[in-house]
């Protein structure tokens, strides 16, 4: 018996004006947690000044932090692997906008399923591990359920199969 095989479709590429509405979000995004973090830099400054200015962390701040995180503070710390002042910030945020977007594609394709549409989905992805499994004893009871099936289906409404 040759071995049946289940294709596919493959995934599309999200279009273009969904990739730029992401980005511009993810930029956004970058942009205000950076704009956020300078407000606090500065009002703490500004009260402060000779705290942020020191060339050590001052005590007893330091022993609070290292107690709490158990780790050294540090002069480097971001929270974000973006560098909002790289001029290739956008290129440089494509790819995840770009995967967003094809995540957010097909979470919608989802939602917009019909009834019909996600039987035909579910009963694929039945039907691929059972073919998947190789056990040829549950590949042919598939093969007779979904036989019978398509009998079931032909018979009009009260009649027998193929009558007319």
């Amino acid at each position: 018996m040759e071995k049946l095989k289940l294709l596919k479709k493959p995934e599309p590429e999200p279009p273009d004006e969904l990739v730029e509405e992401i980005l511009d979000g993810m930029v956004h995004t970058e942009m205000f947690r950076f704009a956020d973090q300078i407000e606090t830099a500065r009002s703490y400054w500004r009260r402060y000044p000779e705290l942020i200015e020191a060339p050590e962390f001052p005590e007893p701040f330091r022993s609070h932090y290292v107690e709490e995180y158990d780790c050294e503070p540090s002069d480097n710390w971001s929270n974000s692997d973006v560098d909002v002042l790289d001029p290739n910030l956008r290129e440089n945020l494509r790819p995840k906008a770009r995967r967003s977007a094809r995540v957010s594609m097909r979470s919608h394709s989802l939602q917009a399923e019909t009834p019909a549409e996600r039987f035909n989905r579910e009963l694929h992805d039945k039907l691929d591990a059972v073919l998947k499994s190789g056990d040829q004893a549950v590949i042919s009871a598939a093969v007779a359920n979904i036989e019978a099936y398509f009998v079931i289906m032909d018979r009009p409404a009260g009649g027998s199969p193929n009558s007319a």
